[in-house]
C-alpha cells in the first residue's frame, strides 16, 4: 500500500468518511464532487493497476457486509490480478447452434439496431459492464445473447451461459451434493456471464435460491467495471425493470457506466418467421 502514496491514502479515508457518514461538503471542499465508489475504484485503477487487490480489501469490508459475498469478490479479484485463468466443472452452456450479429435482421427498427450495437460494445468490453436486455419474447434476445457468447468463446474468453430456469436448477441440484457455495463461486467470478430469460424461474422466490440469485448479481454488481479483469454480466428478459426482484433490479439499473438497460420493441420473429429466437 505504500506505493499508492500521493496523499491517495487519505484520499480514500476521507471518501469513505465523506459516503458513509454523510459530510458530502468536506469531501467536496478537499477533492472536488463526490463520485460513485465504482468510478472512483476506476480511476485508481488507471493510476494504479497493480493496486486495486489491496484497495479492495481496504473499501470492501465497510461496504458490503456479505462475508460470503466480500471472500468470493477477493478470490475472483486475486485470481485475475495473478493471470490465473478461469476454470470450472461447468459447461460453458450455449446451444448447439448460436445466433450470429451478422445474421439478425433489423428490418429498420431502431430499437433492435440500438441493441445489436449495445450487445456489441459490451462482448467488446465496452458499454455498461451489467447489460440488460428487455423485450418480449420472440423480438430477438436469445438470438443477441448467444451471438455474444460466441463471439466470446471464439475469442478465447471465459463465459457461462445460462436460461435462468436452469442456472436455478444447478443451485438446487448442488444441495444433496453440499456443493452450492461452489457452484455459486462458478458463476460468481466467471468473467463473463450470460443469464437469458431472466424471469422464467421464481424471481421473487425469498427463500435459498432467491439468495442464492440475489448474492450472484450483488458479487458481479461489486467486480463490474471498464477495467481489464473486471466482471461483466449480460441479462435478457421479458419482464419490466419494476417487475424483477428489488436487489436484482437495483444492481442491473446502475447507470454509473451509461445506459444499462436497453428496451427492444419489436414483434415476435417467430411468427413473422424470420428468425428463431427470442
Amino acid at each position: 500500500m505504500q506505493k499508492l502514496g500521493n496523499g491517495l491514502m487519505e484520499q480514500i479515508r476521507q471518501y469513505l468518511l465523506s459516503k458513509y457518514q454523510g459530510d458530502s461538503q468536506m469531501w467536496t471542499e478537499k477533492f472536488g464532487q463526490p463520485e460513485s465508489l465504482s468510478a472512483f475504484l476506476q480511476r485508481v485503477q488507471e493510476l494504479y493497476p497493480q493496486e486495486r487487490g489491496a484497495l479492495l480489501k481496504l473499501i470492501l469490508p465497510p461496504v458490503d457486509h456479505s462475508a460470503d459475498t466480500y471472500r468470493a469478490q477477493l478470490k475472483a479479484d486475486q485470481m485475475r490480478r495473478d493471470g490465473v485463468v478461469f476454470s470450472t466443472t461447468l459447461p460453458v452452456g450455449l446451444p448447439e447452434t448460436c445466433g450470429a450479429f451478422d445474421a439478425f435482421l433489423l428490418g429498420g427498427n431502431a430499437t433492435l439496431g440500438q441493441a445489436v450495437e449495445a450487445i456489441r460494445q459490451w462482448a467488446s468490453g465496452l458499454g455498461p459492464p451489467m447489460l440488460t436486455l428487455i423485450g418480449r419474447p420472440g423480438s430477438g434476445k436469445t438470438h443477441l445473447s448467444t451471438a455474444a457468447g460466441a463471439y466470446l468463446v471464439e475469442h478465447g474468453e471465459s463465459v457461462l451461459f445460462r436460461r435462468e430456469g436452469d442456472m436455478m436448477a444447478e443451485f438446487r441440484g448442488a444441495v444433496p451434493r453440499n456443493q452450492v457455495e461452489e457452484t455459486l463461486q462458478s458463476f460468481s467470478a466467471v468473467p463473463w456471464l450470460i443469464v437469458d430469460d431472466l424471469g422464467t424461474a421464481s424471481v421473487n422466490d425469498s427463500g435459498m435460491l432467491g439468495e442464492l440469485r440475489d448474492r450472484l448479481f450483488d458479487t458481479r454488481w461489486h467486480a463490474a467495471g471498464t477495467w481489464r479483469g473486471a466482471l461483466r454480466t449480460l441479462v435478457t428478459t421479458n419482464l419490466r425493470s419494476k417487475d424483477l426482484p428489488l436487489r436484482v433490479a437495483s444492481r442491473l439499473g446502475d447507470s454509473r457506466w451509461g445506459n444499462p438497460i436497453v428496451g427492444i420493441d419489436a414483434p415476435d420473429y417467430r411468427v413473422h418467421g424470420k428468425q428463431e429466437t427470442g
